[in-house]
C-alpha cells in the first residue's frame, strides 16, 4: 500500500501500524463495556430485547445483535457470547451500566441475573487481514478458513477465548480472558512474536473505524439514529417476532422509509491539524452531518463518517465544521448499502 509521509498530525509512528493493519495485522488494546447474564431465560429474554435471533444461538456461538429502545433508536451494538445458560455481552465503552439498567426495567419474573457489569475494560486484539493465520498459529489449530464463522476459539493454555469480530472488511479477533485469569497476565497473547506483529494504537483503530464505515457508539449510534438508518441491516431478523423497537423498525423497511442514511465522506481540499464534527447542506438545504473525522491515508485526505438524507442524489455538498465558520467542498463516497436500494425518504 502506497502511504503519503506527511500530513496533517500524521507520525511515523501512526502510519507504522496503519499499514500493518491494513496489510498484514496490528494487535491493539480497546477499552469496551462488559456485562455478564446468566439464568435459564438467559436467551429468551435477550431474544426479546434485541434485533436479532438469539434463540439459535448455540453454546460457544457468538452473534452480533443492536440493542434499541421502545422507538427503534441504538442503545448500543453488541456482540454476544455464549457459554452454557451464560451470556457475555461485549458493547461499547462507557455502555455497561446504562445498557444494565435499561435491561432490569424488563426482568420482572425472568429466570436470569445480571452476575457482572463493567464499563471499561481493556481488550487485547488483532486486526489485519493476516490476522486468522495469526490466530491459527496463536491456537495450534489447522487451516485459516474455520476462523471465519461465529465460533468462540479457546485460548491457549485455557486462559479464556478468542472470538472474531471484524472492523468492516478487515478481519478482527478479541480476547477475553477465563475468570481466574487478569488482563495484566495475559497481555503477551497478541504479543509472542514482534516479526509477525506489530502494535496500532487506538487513532489508528480509529481512522480504519472510519474508512469501514462503522458506526461509533456516541458518534454515529445513539437515541437519535434508528438502527436501519445506522446501515446495521444484517443484523436485524425481521422472521423472529416480537422484541423491543421491533413494531418501529418493521413498519420503516416494510415502507421502505428512511430519513437519513450512513456514508462516507472525502474532504479534497482540507490540510488543516484537525478537523471537528459538524452539518451539511446541499445548496440552501441541510443534506445531513458528519460525526466523525479523520486523515486517511488510504484516500490521501480528510475524511468524515455521518448521515445524509437519503434522497440527495448529488454526491458534492459543503460541510460546515464546528467553530470553523465556513464551508468546505465534500463529497459523498457511499451508495445505498446493500439491501437499502428501494428505500425513499421518510417526510
Amino acid at each position: 500500500m502506497a502511504i503519503r509521509q506527511s500530513g496533517p498530525n500524521i507520525a511515523p509512528k501512526h502510519l507504522e501500524g496503519y499499514a500493518s493493519l491494513r496489510d498484514s495485522a496490528a494487535s491493539v488494546i480497546l477499552e469496551r463495556s462488559l456485562i455478564g447474564i446468566e439464568g435459564k431465560e438467559t436467551f429468551d429474554f435477550l431474544h426479546r430485547m434485541s434485533t436479532n435471533d438469539l434463540l439459535t444461538l448455540a453454546d460457544g456461538q457468538t452473534r452480533r445483535t443492536v440493542i434499541v429502545n421502545e422507538k427503534g433508536r441504538v442503545i448500543d451494538f453488541v456482540t454476544i457470547v455464549r457459554t452454557g445458560e451464560r451470556a457475555l455481552l461485549i458493547g461499547s465503552p462507557g455502555a455497561g451500566n446504562e445498557l444494565a439498567r435499561w435491561f432490569g426495567k424488563f426482568i420482572i419474573m425472568d429466570d436470569l441475573r445480571i452476575t457482572a457489569t463493567h464499563d471499561r475494560i481493556p481488550f487485547y486484539s488483532i486486526y489485519g487481514p493476516g490476522s486468522p493465520d495469526l490466530i491459527r498459529k496463536i491456537c495450534a489449530e489447522g487451516g485459516a478458513g474455520k476462523f471465519h464463522d461465529d465460533r468462540v476459539l479457546d485460548a491457549p493454555g485455557n486462559r479464556g477465548w478468542i472470538l472474531r469480530e471484524d472492523l468492516g472488511s478487515v478481519p478482527g479477533y478479541l480476547y477475553i480472558p477465563g475468570e481466574d485469569c487478569t488482563m495484566e497476565n495475559t497481555a503477551p497473547m497478541f504479543r509472542w512474536s514482534e516479526e509477525e506483529i506489530r502494535t496500532a494504537d487506538t487513532l489508528t483503530f480509529e481512522t480504519v473505524r472510519i474508512e469501514e464505515s462503522v458506526p461509533a457508539l456516541g458518534r454515529e449510534l445513539g437515541p437519535e439514529v434508528n438502527a436501519l438508518e445506522a446501515g446495521l441491516k444484517q443484523y436485524i431478523s425481521f422472521s423472529k417476532g416480537c422484541y423491543i423497537g421491533q413494531e418501529v423498525i418493521a413498519r420503516l423497511d416494510t415502507y421502505r422509509k428512511l430519513q437519513k442514511i450512513l456514508s462516507l465522506f472525502l474532504l479534497p481540499d482540507y490540510d488543516g491539524p484537525s478537523l471537528s464534527p459538524g452539518k451539511l447542506l446541499q445548496g440552501d438545504r441541510e443534506a445531513g452531518r458528519i460525526t466523525s473525522t479523520v486523515y486517511s491515508p488510504r484516500q490521501n485526505g480528510w475524511i468524515g463518517l455521518g448521515y445524509r438524507r437519503i434522497e440527495m442524489k448529488d454526491p458534492m455538498l459543503d460541510f460546515i465544521p464546528e467553530g470553523v465558520g465556513r464551508s468546505l467542498p465534500c463529497r459523498c463516497l457511499s451508495g445505498l448499502p446493500a439491501g437499502y436500494e428501494e428505500y425513499e425518504v421518510q417526510e
